[in-house]
């Protein structure tokens, strides 16, 4: 499945051996965005004050881009309708991340927020996050 309007591609993967779950992928001109790393994390979207989305999701980062995708119910499973949110921003509208820890030091949130003129924010919790390719 693909997002011509975000460039974003979805595809359906074995993760773990036995999980299908569908992935997020960057869907772009060859060579623009040949290396990528995805997190899975949870993540909340905002616009302005107001919440869009927030649950678990997945973190793709590129040299040019943020994606991401947001699934309110838990892991996307190719075989179970539920709703997906998904965006894309260029890495040039956005501010340096903005982190918080918890008592002990350790980082347990990191916030993007838009660049002048541009009223989001997405929020990484739970940053254990899962690197994965």
């Amino acid at each position: 499945m693909r997002d011509d309007r975000l460039r974003l591609r979805y595809s359906a993967q074995v993760v773990n051996g036995r999980n299908t779950l569908m992935l997020l992928h960057a869907s772009s001109e060859p060579g623009y965005e040949p290396k990528y790393v995805r997190f899975m994390t949870g993540l909340t979207l905002k616009v302005g004050d107001r919440t869009l989305a927030q649950g678990a999701g997945q973190l793709v980062l590129t040299g040019h881009r943020i994606l991401g995708m947001i699934t309110p119910s838990g892991s996307p499973k190719p075989d179970v309708p539920s709703p997906v949110h998904a965006f894309a921003v260029d890495v040039a509208d956005v501010t340096d991340p903005e982190g918080s820890s918890n008592w002990r030091g350790k980082a347990v949130e990191a916030t993007v927020r838009s660049g002048a003129g541009l009223a989001f924010s997405v929020i990484f919790h739970s940053l254990k996050m899962e690197k994965t390719r």
